[in-house]
């Protein structure tokens, strides 16, 4: 871990500058909107475990450490360095942080309309055309990409409503993410035929609490059924019927942690006609009961799970 923390980064002013910015932003532990749209600054003060479906994403990790899991995927994001989500997926982060060290992190949540247009005007380097071997993969920030940050977070045009209308600072960011190595995975997700199963994915994500089939969603990706049970599976590590039951279960614990909603509530909201099968389900995820893993997640980092009015989850 070392090599993400030369002195030549950490030291740099660039990077005090975008963390003390941060920090201003953030008046206590949580998530917390910025003016960029889909743009997030989140922090946490104490050691924590965070459960969520996380977006198509990118994570810069400007202060703080955490250890993310991605099903059979595993992460490990030390201060100064950025992670790459492609596909929306259930996450498990174990957080390293404390009031003298917070975790401190902004959340790009991604458009591929955008990422899709970008890739097709910049071309791609065959030095850094790889796939990594995850949908999910990490790099070392730099003082570049630490002043991007800066300009974005400082830019007074914030609407993005068209490709023509978003603001430069915007675009110079997807640009120089794409043009690194783990913007290879971007690209080939805003292209056909994965651009189809991630708006598959993002389609079910929006309907969780609906019964659907994997023939639904396969013709939403405008696949067959083979490959796309294929394509899903290379993508995401899980079966789509595996993908669907943990969002289920990710979303009703999102419901009880920041809404108070009851387990019976919460099951029933997600699609579960049994309470008993829910509870057995979720016990087997998560270790405990909801009653008891949500008491406990609240006790030890309640400020974290206050309901925000976001227009995305995170």
């Amino acid at each position: 871990m070392t090599d993400f923390l030369t002195p030549s980064i950490v030291g740099n002013p660039t990077v005090k500058s975008l963390v003390s910015k941060c920090m201003s932003m953030t008046p206590k532990p949580g998530r917390f909107k910025t003016d960029v749209n889909r743009l997030l600054v989140v922090r946490y003060d104490s050691d924590s475990i965070a459960t969520m479906v996380v977006k198509p994403s990118i994570f810069f990790i400007l202060q703080g450490f955490s250890h993310s899991e991605f099903a059979l995927n595993q992460k490990i994001t030390p201060p100064q360095s950025f992670l790459v989500i492609g596909p929306q997926l259930p996450m498990v982060a174990r957080i390293k942080a404390s009031k003298d060290n917070p975790l401190v992190v902004l959340v790009l949540h991604l458009d591929f309309q955008l990422l899709q247009a970008l890739s097709v005007m910049i071309s791609s380097n065959p030095k850094q055309d790889y796939y990594p071997g995850s949908w999910v993969t990490n790099g070392r920030m730099d003082v570049t990409m630490n002043q991007l940050l800066i300009n974005l977070l400082d830019c007074q045009a914030k609407t993005d409503t068209s490709f023509e209308q978003t603001p430069s600072e915007i675009l110079a960011l997807y640009s120089y993410v794409l043009s690194q190595p783990q913007g290879t995975i971007l690209r080939k997700l805003s292209a056909p035929p994965l651009l189809g199963l991630i708006n598959s994915i993002n389609w079910a994500n929006d309907r969780y609490n609906e019964q659907m089939s994997v023939a639904e969603l396969a013709k939403v990706a405008d696949m067959s059924l083979t490959s796309y049970h294929r394509h899903f599976k290379s993508v995401t590590t899980l079966s789509p019927l595996q993908y669907l039951k943990t969002v289920k279960l990710l979303e009703a614990r999102r419901l009880m942690l920041f809404y108070g909603k009851t387990a019976a509530h919460a099951a029933q909201y997600v699609g579960y006609e049994s309470p008993s099968q829910f509870n057995r389900e979720y016990k087997r995820f998560f270790t405990m009961p909801p009653h008891k893993e949500v008491s406990y997640t609240l006790y030890h980092n309640r400020p974290i799970y206050q309901p925000l009015s976001l227009t995305h989850r995170f």
